[in-house]
């Protein structure tokens, strides 16, 4: 099976790099063949490209500027889009509760503002009401 992906270069401005390496990590390892998770060195078969790049852009957050368009088509993602979609749910259902009263308008701001910083590390766990007593 031949894959033709038509490259183009796109700059990235303003996006961190290691936030970029890692969407492009998460949307490789979210890809299956044959029930297995894509490799970095399918992946770069796929681009045409270095296993070492790949690395590179997943690891060190370096972007690849004449790769972006192809990488973005292959996995299906916008790598440039910033948003995350847990949080958007995160959001939603947060201010569902304060709408109910259930919660306060202050804990919907310390609450995305903890995931926010545990996105950042790399911790995907949304933090508790009751830690912020603690």
């Amino acid at each position: 099976m031949a894959l033709h992906v038509l490259f183009w270069p796109v700059m990235m401005y303003g996006m961190a790099d290691a936030d970029l390496g890692r969407r492009i990590r998460r949307a490789r390892e979210a890809k299956r063949l044959h029930g297995k998770e894509w490799t970095q060195e399918y992946l770069a078969s796929l681009l045409g490209v270095s296993v070492r790049s790949v690395g590179r852009w997943e690891r060190e957050g370096t972007v690849p500027r004449g790769s972006i368009g192809a990488l973005e088509q292959v996995l299906g993602v916008s790598l440039a889009d910033d948003s995350d979609p847990k949080e958007e749910r995160l959001r939603a259902v947060l201010d569902e509760l304060r709408e109910d009263s259930l919660i306060e308008a202050d804990d919907v701001t310390y609450l995305m503002e903890r995931y926010e910083r545990r996105r950042r590390r790399g911790n995907s766990g949304v933090p508790g009401v009751a830690e912020r007593a603690g």
